[in-house]
């Protein structure tokens, strides 16, 4: 019998491979299932696949190898199917850097700031899919 986290699907949308298998490992230990993409197509790709699988929660690096971060947060969140998608950004700016750089990062449910812990990543994805 599958666990409630094993029913929550997490994408992590991060261009760097070492924050994509930390993070991914650290949600699967955790009882997640994870995928894992490296751009902003990519990531916009899964979103567009009716018959893929449905994503409980984003993790969204703000600078891609293809595209704005932001872009694709402000995308997702004018898309009717994904407007209620917690959305977490990952950036290595702070917090206030990121809020006062682009308005649209107001439209994340949250932020952590790299390096961050795999227990904040956690506890965030907790708090937001309660």
């Amino acid at each position: 019998m599958m666990t409630e986290e094993q029913r929550i699907q997490i994408l992590i949308a991060d261009d760097d491979p070492v924050v994509r298998h930390l993070l991914g490992s650290a949600l699967q230990a955790a009882g997640f299932s994870t995928t894992a993409v490296e751009s902003g197509k990519e990531c916009l790709e899964r979103f567009e696949d009716a018959e893929g699988t449905t994503f409980s929660l984003l993790f969204l690096d703000i600078q891609l190898i293809d595209m704005s971060g932001y872009d694709v947060l402000d995308f997702l969140k004018q898309k009717e199917s994904c407007k209620s998608l917690p959305i977490i950004l990952l950036s290595a700016h702070s917090r206030d850097e990121v809020m006062k750089g682009c308005e649209k990062a107001k439209l994340a449910d949250g932020f952590l700031s790299k390096p961050f812990t795999m227990d904040a990543a956690i506890a965030l994805v907790h708090s937001l899919i309660q």
